[in-house]
């Protein structure tokens, strides 16, 4: 049982869809340019930007191979949404 979990390899598998009504975050288009970061552990992935958009569509897809099943119970995984050009 619990030995076996520490030792058993396992997946992780993401699919970010997308996002509705996000802030605007530029004052001129009235719009965003979003993009999503995902942290599990040290691992990190990022989509591609979605410009324009309060509701942007990734359909982003992310597979990561953890060397124990374990590490799924262990870390938080995190999704951040941030906007390209806001400083």
């Amino acid at each position: 049982g619990f030995f076996l979990s520490k030792l058993i390899m396992a997946s992780l598998k993401i699919t970010i869809k997308r996002a509705r009504d996000l802030p605007v975050m530029d004052r001129r288009s009235q719009l965003a340019d979003a993009y999503v970061e995902t942290h599990f552990d040290d691992l990190q992935d990022k989509t591609d930007r979605y410009v324009r958009s309060l509701c942007p569509e990734w359909n982003h897809k992310v597979t990561w191979n953890l060397p124990r099943a374990s590490a799924l119970q262990e870390s938080p995984l995190e999704f951040k949404v941030f906007d390209y050009d806001f400083w």
